[in-house]
């Protein structure tokens, strides 16, 4: 059974409990994974992807992610982040 990165962040609508039950529905071979409303990004920090980009209008949340791509943390040295107020 996969293992899973669970997000530093407790979030409200988390979906790391489910994500044994997710992920089966994906396509094997992914290369860009867009993570619309990540909030905690337990999806996005566990999607293999080429790339990754997490999105989320709570500019707050990206920051924090951003913050985490500069000193990664294990499944964040591959993420990109966007904000609709940022781009």
């Amino acid at each position: 059974m996969r293992r899973f990165i669970k997000s530093p962040l407790n979030y409200i609508g988390g979906k790391h409990k489910i994500l044994s039950q997710i992920f089966p529905l994906f396509p094997k071979e992914i290369n860009n994974f867009v993570d619309l409303f990540s909030g905690g990004a337990n999806v996005g920090i566990n999607a293999k992807a080429k790339k990754i980009i997490l999105n989320d209008n709570l500019t707050y949340l990206i920051d924090i992610y951003r913050a985490l791509k500069n000193k990664p943390l294990i499944g964040f040295n591959v993420l990109r982040f966007q904000s609709p107020n940022k781009i």
